[in-house]
């Protein structure tokens, strides 16, 4: 599923218009929001913000969690906080 459905079915889920999330991130406008999904690719310093109003994280795992164990959850620190 490509990302922009993603946000799609988390603001479905949390009950939310791109009005709301827009408010929540500090937009001035819905459009802003509705901007950002049309792209269909965003980077992922717009991604973080939607997704932590929403209350959703971004986590890496394999495809094979019983044989790569790794997981972890992108957070929007930054570059310096994560050295």
């Amino acid at each position: 599923m490509n990302i922009t459905k993603i946000i799609r079915h988390a603001l479905e889920d949390c009950g939310w218009t791109q009005k709301t999330l827009a408010a929540k991130c500090g937009y001035r406008s819905q459009s802003a929001v509705a901007n950002k999904l049309s792209n269909g690719n965003l980077r992922l310093e717009t991604l973080l913000p939607l997704l932590d109003a929403m209350g959703f994280d971004l986590v890496i795992q394999s495809r094979n969690p019983k044989k790569i164990k790794s997981r972890w959850v992108v957070t929007m620190e930054t570059q310096e906080d994560n050295e």
